[in-house]
């Protein structure tokens, strides 16, 4: 018999550290709990789900006097957006819970039932590539199990895919200068790759990708055009789905000078 110790690191981030995306999913989250339906068990759970298109997708716990008809937030927010919206992909969930007249400040761990939901769904949309991603361009590996039972700390960035690149997602702090010494991605590269100007200075929330982006985007998004929504640029909406910013005027027939505007309806593809 063989003995083997799995040692599990998380980070944990006050509110006010997150970026606004996160922030604003897991205010849908605890929005959600009001609609609740927990008349046994008086504790009020609320899910949002983030899909591939940036559209978010709620769900709260319905519970059933026979207690395994019942059904959590996180399968109702799952299920729905699996059913409604078959083509987007779950790309991030949060999960709120409220009880005794306040929301709970410790993490509110899914069940087992809840948990093979989402395996089902990594699975589905294929997002447990996430886990397999092995590259001997960039210096850190999220696959590798070893590596981080025998590290005092993981690297400071997650790693994410889109449109077959990998990102990351700046923090307050980050300087390129750091973010090559950690991923082995040349400061040059990661502001040619990304198209920003010598100079610039990173801010929290970037997405940063670290190869170069493509020149349309994945192809589930044909004949899907993107409607611009207030506050978003040319750049970000390039930035979003991992195509370079010359390559989305070109598909668009705009010049480069184009203002975008609220409901333009752009080909990403």
């Amino acid at each position: 018999m063989k003995e083997k110790e799995i040692i599990s690191k998380v980070r944990i981030y006050d509110y006010e550290e997150l970026s606004e995306a996160d922030r604003e999913l897991i205010d849908k989250a605890k929005e959600a709990t009001q609609t609740s339906y927990a008349p046994f068990s008086k504790f009020c759970v609320g899910a949002a789900a983030r899909l591939s298109d940036g559209r978010i997708v709620t769900g709260s716990n319905q519970e059933n006097a026979a207690f395994p008809s019942s059904l959590c937030a996180e399968r109702t927010a799952l299920f729905y957006a699996n059913a409604r919206y078959p083509e987007k992909s779950v790309e991030e969930l949060a999960i709120a819970a409220y009880a005794h007249g306040a929301f709970l400040k410790a993490p509110i761990p899914p069940c087992g039932a809840c948990r093979q939901v989402i395996l089902g769904v990594e699975e589905r949309y294929d997002l447990d590539q996430y886990d397999k991603y092995k590259s001997s361009k960039l210096h850190f590996d999220y696959s590798s199990i070893d590596r981080q039972l025998n590290s005092e700390s993981l690297p400071s960035h997650l790693v994410y895919r889109n449109n077959e690149n990998y990102y990351i997602i700046a923090r307050a702090g980050d300087t390129f200068d750091l973010l090559a010494e950690e991923t082995g991605v040349s400061a040059r590269d990661i502001r040619k790759f990304n198209e920003l100007p010598k100079g610039y200075r990173i801010q929290a929330g970037d997405v940063l990708y670290l190869e170069r982006k493509r020149k349309k985007a994945a192809k589930k998004y044909k004949d899907v055009p993107h409607v611009v929504k207030a506050g978003e640029s040319m750049y970000n909406i390039a930035q979003r789905y991992g195509i370079r910013l010359e390559s989305l005027y070109d598909m668009n027939n705009l010049p480069a000078d184009y203002a975008i505007q609220v409901n333009d309806r752009l080909r990403v593809r």
